[in-house]
C-alpha cells in the first residue's frame, strides 16, 4: 500500500447539522496519511465552534476562518494554497465519503500515474455495498467530455496537486457554479483522466444554503460560460460541450415555468449568443457539424415533445443566430 499524503479540503458555511458526519466519513477510511484542512466561510451559525470544540486538538485537522465571505472558490483555493499533500480531493461540508474512495480512487490515480480520478455519486440514502459491485469492470479511462458527463462535479474526484499548481488552476471566487469553470479548465491540461465507476461520493439532497435557483445564480452561470469561451487554454470541444449543456440546462428549467416566467428570462439567449462568437470567430468551421447538428436536432425534438411552443420559438432565435455568427465567420 502506497503513503503518499491526501490533503482534503472542506469548504464550510452554516452546516453545523452536518459537518461531524462529513469529518467522520473522512477520519474513519482505511488510510492514514491524510491532513483535513476546513476552511470556515464565515458561517453565521454555530459550525466554526462546533467544529473547534470536536477536532481542534485533532492532529489530522487544520481549521481556518476566512476574513470575508468568498463563497466556496474562495474558501477551496484557500485550501489549496495550505494542502502539504501529493495529492488533493474537495469535499463539501454536507457531504460525506463512501469508506472505500480514499483506498480505491488514490490506488487508482497512483497506479496509472494520472492527473486525475473520479468516481459516481449517490444520495446517502442509497449509498450501495460497494463490496457486491467490485468484480465488475469499474476502472477506465475516459476522455474530458465524457468527464464533464460523469462528473462535472471538483468534488468525487482526487487531482495531483502539481498538476494542479503548476498550470495555475483555481476556483473562481464570490460566484456560484465554481465548479462549471474549475472543471472544464483542469480537464484540459490532464491528459490520462481515470474513472472509477462506483458511487463513491455520497451526498445530501434534503439540505441546502445555495442559491441555484436564483437570479444570481443564473447570472454567475452565464459569467462562467463566458470565461470558459475565451480561455485560451480550454478546448474548444470543451467550449462546445459546455455551451451546449447550458443551453439544455436553461430548457428544461424554463420548460417548468409559465410562459410569461420563461420569457422574462430570455436576456439569457443574448447573453449566450454573443458567448458564441467566441468560438465561431477562432473556430468559424466547427460549429453545426457532424455530432453538432445532431445534438441540436435533438434538443428540437425535446421540445416537441413537452408542447412549449414559445420555447420553440426562442430555440430557432438562437439556432439562426448561430447560422448568422458562422457565416459571418
Amino acid at each position: 500500500m502506497h503513503h503518499s499524503k491526501l490533503s482534503v479540503v472542506i469548504p464550510m458555511y452554516n452546516t453545523s447539522r452536518f459537518i461531524e458526519d462529513c469529518i467522520q466519513s473522512v477520519l474513519n477510511q482505511n488510510y492514514n496519511n491524510i491532513e483535513i484542512i476546513i476552511i470556515d466561510d464565515c458561517s453565521i451559525d454555530d459550525s466554526y465552534q462546533r467544529v473547534q470544540d470536536l477536532y481542534g486538538k485533532h492532529p489530522s485537522v487544520r481549521i481556518e476562518q476566512m476574513e470575508i465571505n468568498s463563497g466556496a472558490g474562495g474558501a477551496r483555493n484557500r485550501g489549496l494554497s495550505l494542502a502539504s499533500g501529493e495529492y488533493i480531493s474537495f469535499l463539501d461540508s454536507d457531504d460525506a465519503w463512501h469508506s472505500s474512495f480514499i483506498e480505491l480512487m488514490l490506488t487508482e490515480l497512483i497506479n496509472t500515474n494520472s492527473n486525475i480520478v473520479s468516481c459516481l455519486d449517490s444520495r446517502f440514502s442509497d449509498a450501495p455495498n460497494i463490496s457486491s459491485l467490485l468484480e465488475k469492470k469499474s476502472f477506465k479511462s475516459i476522455t474530458p467530455i465524457e468527464s464533464l458527463l460523469l462528473a462535472e462535479s471538483a468534488c468525487k474526484k482526487i487531482y495531483k496537486i502539481d498538476y494542479l499548481r503548476e498550470n495555475n488552476i483555481r476556483f473562481p471566487e464570490y460566484m456560484t457554479a465554481e465548479d462549471a469553470l474549475f472543471t472544464p479548465l483542469s480537464l484540459s491540461f490532464a491528459g490520462t483522466i481515470r474513472h472509477i465507476d462506483l458511487p463513491l461520493y455520497l451526498y445530501r439532497l434534503a439540505h441546502s444554503t445555495s442559491v441555484t435557483k436564483s437570479g444570481k445564480a443564473i447570472e454567475d452561470g452565464l459569467n462562467i460560460l463566458s470565461q470558459i469561451l475565451s480561455h485560451p487554454l480550454i478546448t474548444n470541444e470543451i467550449k462546445i460541450f459546455m455551451t451546449q449543456k447550458k443551453i439544455v440546462g436553461y430548457i428544461r428549467r424554463n420548460a417548468t415555468l409559465s410562459p410569461r416566467k420563461a420569457l422574462a428570462h430570455i436576456q439569457s439567449y443574448e447573453i449566450i449568443s454573443t458567448c458564441l462568437s467566441c468560438i465561431i470567430s477562432e473556430n468559424g468551421d466547427t460549429y453545426l457539424c457532424g455530432k453538432d447538428k445532431q445534438a441540436w436536432a435533438s434538443i428540437y425534438q425535446y421540445l416537441l415533445t413537452q408542447n412549449r411552443f414559445y420555447l420553440i420559438v426562442l430555440y430557432f432565435r438562437f439556432f439562426n443566430r448561430l447560422r448568422r455568427l458562422k457565416r459571418a465567420h
